[in-house]
């Protein structure tokens, strides 16, 4: 001890060990946030294949959903690609073959 009370100052190998433990903590968050990282990953990825295969089950194999005549033209009316006499032309039209 000197004779202010202070402790000598550490040499080079005590000055290392504190740069050690000083970044010490920025390794044990990225690790930490890397953690969560491939736990919210692994959930996502869950939930996706989930869901995924639910659809899938839903669908009959090898046969999309086909829309019918009448509902593709329900659908145009409803969303303003035909007007009204275009939609009653081609839904009686449709009507008189069908």
């Amino acid at each position: 001890m000197h004779g202010d009370g202070s402790t000598p100052k550490q040499g080079r190998a005590g000055q290392m060990t504190g740069i050690m433990h000083g970044d010490m903590w920025a390794w044990m968050l990225l690790w930490a946030v890397a953690g969560v990282v491939i736990v919210v990953a692994g959930v996502v990825t869950t939930v996706w294949m989930v869901r995924r295969a639910s659809n899938a089950v839903d669908a009959p194999p090898g046969r999309p959903e086909v829309e019918s005549p009448e509902d593709m033209l329900r659908r145009r009316y409803a969303a303003g690609e035909i007007d009204e006499d275009e939609y009653l032309k081609r839904i009686s039209g449709l009507n008189q073959h069908g």
